[in-house]
């Protein structure tokens, strides 16, 4: 069975740039993450960063890790890879949501923020909306995907960052649900005043489910 240790590797896993690209994203359907596991690289992108500022040396051993527990990660398949949104004007920087399959248990994972448009739903998320677009797009996925897996017995949602953001927003909209397990947020951005009183008896319903993992001292989230 997976733990925590699983949910953040998933996270980290999503952030290699390869996830962006259409061709790539197609060809690992159906596929398990140690299958993929020799195609995923953590280079630099253009603006000469690594995946999620996860070096080399650091990647390494989250990829020793699927490899060394082939019993567990064989078995975690991707289902779906959806990267259809850009973060900028330019065309750069897509969203990416991932949905794994292990078992019957449905895992859907969030990365983290994506381009300037993505920055610009941060800052308006802190303020004066109490449900943002990408809030709601991220909303949007998850009810598709349950729709589309409707035979799994239990649902994970987690995300890093704007993704874990996503995920806790999930959980507050859809934590009645009874198939729906866990969320783990890693470093999850919090919500405003508007949210949380809008929301208030959904967040008190609900909270059991949600779980943020944070950074000491980590005021934003």
């Amino acid at each position: 069975m997976f733990g925590l240790d699983t949910f953040l590797i998933l996270n980290c896993v999503i952030y290699v740039s390869s996830f962006e690209k259409d061709n790539f994203a197609e060809n690992i359907i159906g596929k398990s993450l140690f299958e993929i596991s020799d195609l995923l690289e953590c280079k630099k992108n253009s603006l000469g960063f690594f995946p999620a500022e996860i070096n080399e040396d650091e990647f390494s051993i989250i990829l020793n890790t699927i490899k060394k527990n082939k019993e567990l990660y064989e078995k975690i398949k991707i289902v779906d890879v959806d990267n259809s949104v850009y973060g900028n004007i330019s065309g750069s920087d897509r969203v990416v949501n991932v949905t794994f399959l292990y078992e019957d248990n449905l895992i859907i994972v969030y990365k983290g923020t994506a381009g300037d448009f993505e920055w610009k739903d941060n800052v308006e998320g802190t303020y004066n909306i109490s449900d943002t677009k990408q809030q709601r797009m991220a909303l949007s996925y998850f009810d598709e995907m349950v729709e589309k897996f409707k035979d799994v017995k239990k649902v994970y949602v987690s995300g890093h960052s704007k993704g874990g953001n996503k995920s806790q927003y999930i959980g507050v909209l859809r934590g009645n649900m009874s198939k729906l397990e866990r969320i783990y947020s890693f470093d999850g951005q919090g919500f405003n005043s508007i949210f949380l009183k809008k929301y208030n008896k959904e967040i008190e319903n609900n909270r059991h489910k949600i779980f943020n993992i944070c950074n000491e001292y980590d005021y934003v989230n």
